[in-house]
């Protein structure tokens, strides 16, 4: 008993330390703040979000885009605003977010073509006031498809040849698109020329620099550039020139020539004296392609200066690629040579530039065969095809109709030369019109007006009556001088030079000399001498080259309705001097242009007439 007393008395003592403890305890906390009657709710319920990005890793090519997914979840009734932000892009990208849909924004990464190509991490930073949560993704940049461009360093040519270069294109990563080539930085008066002219994906050009007689001798320095879908890149080179040493020197015009298989094309070779220099320069020829054929006429320039027209003729057999043909001049111990670039190119290759030069009121009677025109005999007829029978339509006069039936195979019941004002046509169907609704470009170059009006009257040696174009409502606007479609379309004659420069040609151009240069109130002479000067100049063209067409021809006859002159000259032509004796008229222009250009229907006297197929070896 006395044993159960003393333990009851110990459980008691140890009841109320335990008690004392506790009551201590408690002390202690109040004293530390821990007795706030408002108790903090567990961790476990705090409002908060997280943060994923998903569609990771994205691969792409330097210079384009790609996106992720960010899903932002709330949790614990969280329902703030959370802003988004990247980081770790690399350089030259950037990022934007698209607004939040369902918790869900789409970060779009733009690269540029300066990204380089590796791996980055990206982390998505989402903040909503004190809150921050992060995501990565992975971003994979491979290399842009590009090119590299190289030429061989210098070439050296005596003043008034032909200096000869290898530019290589290569593709990197994949490249395959075109690189059209120029030459930049060029010494004045030297004109340089590609062979092709674009190389698509990799590949190698020739180019040719032609330079003049009167060139000084010096080092020349200039740029070789590429340029595809806005890519440019560029290659240094030199031109060595030294000063004439022999008797004489030989030049070509055009620098130059492409044409179908079987057909037939032309070069003008001209000699030059140096220090009186008179004795007879033989021509000989090499390089000649496969299965083809050459004459110079005349193959001695006697007296040491003059001009020799080599026509080289194609047949079935020869195999089309790019030749360099070497013209040798020969005079005793004296020699002088020059490269001849020729391009013989596959049947159906399309024409996609048509050039129209019309001239006035001459019979071809006065003009085959004459003294009074050297160039038109012994140039374009050796090197073109031409027609024999052409004529302007039964009783067709004056100018301004034969101009209307060009354009619309009609002349709306015109017999005069009167202005818009009087002649004007309010109707769509005609020839650019057609064009213009079939995708197709046009322009008008016209000699003698300024391009800062509609050019609705005649001007000094500008004769409105043939600019066709103007005559009609829908290009004046109604006779407008400010009219938008006649101020983009017609245009200043010296503006021509400029658009064959820069290769930025439409697929129909119709060109008018002013009264003089046209033959209209000028001699034959002057015509013939104002076609010397700017002919070549198209044939040289990157346009012409590429799939052009030329054809000059007059308005009207001045005896009856003809013939007149039809001269065709393009790569796809016969050449070569062909000529027929089918019956043309200008309907059989129109419907010629409407063929090669795919537009319809036939307008028209086009309808009734017979194309000029026969005079090209691949049509249309």
């Amino acid at each position: 008993m006395r044993d159960l007393r003393l333990c009851l008395r110990l459980c008691l003592r140890l009841r109320l330390y335990l008690l004392g403890a506790i009551v201590s305890l408690l002390m202690f906390l109040c004293a530390c703040g821990g007795g706030s009657s408002s108790p903090k709710p567990s961790a476990g319920t705090t409002a908060d979000f997280s943060l994923a990005v998903s569609n990771s890793p994205r691969t792409v090519v330097a210079g384009n885009s790609t996106t992720y997914s960010v899903t932002i979840t709330p949790s614990n009734g969280f329902a703030a605003t959370v802003t988004l932000a990247a980081s770790g892009l690399p350089s030259g990208a950037s990022s934007s977010f698209s607004a939040m849909v369902s918790g869900t924004s789409t970060l779009t990464v733009t690269t540029t073509t300066a990204t380089p190509a590796a791996t980055s991490s990206i982390t998505v930073t989402g903040t909503s006031g004190t809150l921050i949560h992060t995501g990565t993704g992975s971003l994979v940049v491979t290399p842009a498809p590009d090119f590299s461009i190289a030429v061989t360093s210098s070439s050296s040519v005596v003043a008034g040849g032909t200096g000869t270069y290898t530019v290589t294109v290569g593709a990197l990563n994949g490249f395959t698109g075109t690189v059209n080539l120029s030459g930049t930085s060029l010494p004045t008066g030297v004109n340089g020329w590609f062979l092709p002219a674009s190389v698509t994906g990799a590949g190698t050009a020739i180019m040719n620099l032609v330079t003049p007689s009167t060139l000084a001798a010096s080092n020349y320095s200039f740029n070789v550039s590429g340029i595809s879908n806005g890519v440019t890149h560029s290659a240094a080179s030199s031109l060595a020139v030294t000063a004439p040493t022999g008797a004489f020197t030989l030049s070509l015009s055009p620098i130059e020539q492409t044409v179908t298989v079987g057909g037939a094309t032309a070069f003008q070779i001209t000699v030059t004296p140096n220090s009186g220099f008179t004795q007879n320069v033989a021509l000989s020829l090499s390089g000649l392609p496969n299965a083809a054929t050459a004459t110079f006429t005349p193959s001695t320039i006697t007296g040491g200066s003059g001009t020799s027209m080599l026509v080289v003729s194609t047949t079935t057999s020869t195999v089309h690629c790019c030749y360099r043909m070497t013209v040798t001049g020969t005079a005793g111990t004296q020699t002088s040579a020059l490269t001849l670039p020729l391009a013989v190119i596959a049947p159906g290759r399309a024409i996609t530039n048509v050039f129209v030069i019309a001239m006035q009121s001459q019979d071809w009677s006065s003009i085959t065969g004459s003294a009074n025109a050297p160039y038109i005999n012994s140039v374009l007829l050796p090197m073109g095809s031409h027609a024999a029978d052409y004529y302007n339509p039964p009783g067709l006069h004056p100018d301004l109709p034969n101009y209307l039936w060009l354009e619309a195979g009609t002349n709306f019941g015109v017999t005069d030369n009167n202005t818009p004002a009087v002649n004007s046509q309010n109707t769509t169907s005609h020839l650019v019109t057609l064009l213009t609704a079939a995708g197709k470009t046009w322009k008008s170059y016209n000699e003698g007006i300024d391009g800062s009006t509609c050019p609705l009257t005649s001007v000094a040696q500008y004769s409105v009556y043939t600019n066709p174009f103007v005559y009609f409502d829908d290009v004046s606007n109604n006779q407008s001088p400010s009219s938008p479609t006649c101020l983009a379309n017609v245009r200043p004659f010296s503006e021509l030079f400029t658009d064959l420069l820069n290769n930025t040609l439409a697929n129909y151009t119709f060109i008018t000399p002013n009264s003089c240069d046209s033959m209209g109130t000028c001699s034959v002479a002057t015509g013939d001498a104002w076609l010397a000067l700017n002919v070549p100049i198209i044939l040289n063209s990157p346009a012409y080259q590429a799939g052009g067409l030329l054809m000059i021809t007059w308005d009207q006859a001045v005896t009856g309705d003809g013939p007149i002159g039809m001269i065709v000259i393009s790569p796809n032509g016969k050449g070569g001097g062909y000529q027929n004796s089918l019956h043309y008229t200008h309907g059989s222009t129109l419907r010629t242009v409407e063929e090669i250009l795919a537009v319809t229907p036939m307008l028209g006297d086009a309808a009734n007439e017979a194309d000029l197929s026969d005079l090209f070896v691949s049509f249309p």
